[in-house]
């Protein structure tokens, strides 16, 4: 069965963005031992596996993991262990490990996607911190320029929100007895804008569509230009359905 350490640090080696534990499988208990003692100063969180079957029973209960993946498993190669993952959705980063003399496998097997190979050999527990250190360094990377390009994505959407805003988007506004502005009428582009059906924008007080505390600051903000016989233009941070917000021009 599959054994989880119990030297492994909770902050991993880069706890900022939240390091996957390592899962060594490797069918040869002893070396496995090994492996888990030559990583100990990175302070990793690791679990052993010594078959495949132990490896998916693994990824059961843990979302994500990188592997140091065995290839010549009792039960099955480690390419099969890899297609039993992904046919369960669960695409993993992988260093393979082999015998001497499979290094044509290995090679197929960074085809496949794998981070790294190392041979075991007389060198190989030597090698492996470094080069697990190295991966993980390239992986958080990775994810950084992820979270970066999510970042810009989410500034061009708001920018986009932002002219529309800025462009088209009108009410017609009515005013009952007690004082509320309601819509009674608006210009195309409003509903995608806001996120509210037509139904649902007739009738509604227009203090609805500013982020709580802004329609008041608009409100003065225009009776005190007005008085003064100024443009009527300015910025506030509008809200659409589920509270979301952005900034927009009004005149």
């Amino acid at each position: 069965m599959f054994r989880r350490s119990d030297d492994g640090g909770a902050g991993g080696l880069f706890p900022e963005v939240g390091q996957p534990p390592i899962l060594i499988v490797e069918d040869d208990e002893g070396l496995a031992l090994l492996m888990e003692e030559s990583l100990q100063g990175l302070s990793l969180e690791c679990a052993r596996a010594a078959t495949g079957s132990e490896t998916l029973q693994w990824f059961d209960s843990q979302r994500s993991g990188f592997l140091l993946l065995d290839y010549s498993l009792p039960d099955m190669t480690g390419l099969e262990v890899l297609n039993r993952l992904e046919e369960r959705g669960k695409r993993q980063p992988f260093i393979v490990t082999t015998g001497v003399g499979d290094e044509k496998l290995a090679v197929e097997m960074m085809k496949r996607g794998a981070r790294d190979y190392l041979v075991k050999d007389k060198d190989f527990l030597a090698a492996l911190p470094a080069t697990v250190s190295r991966v993980l360094r390239e992986l958080r990377g990775e994810e950084e320029l992820r979270r970066v390009r999510e970042d810009l994505e989410r500034s061009r959407a708001l920018y986009q929100t932002m002219v529309k805003a800025a462009t088209g988007v009108s009410f017609i506004l009515t005013e009952n007895e007690g004082g509320e502005s309601r819509i009674r009428e608006f210009s195309p582009g409003a509903e995608a804008l806001f996120g509210y059906g037509r139904e649902e924008l007739l009738g509604m007080r227009v203090q609805e569509l500013y982020s709580p505390g802004e329609f008041p600051l608009v409100e003065r903000f225009f009776q005190e230009r007005a008085g003064r016989g100024e443009r009527l233009e300015g910025e506030a941070t509008l809200q659409g359905r589920g509270g979301r917000t952005f900034p927009a021009l009004f005149s």
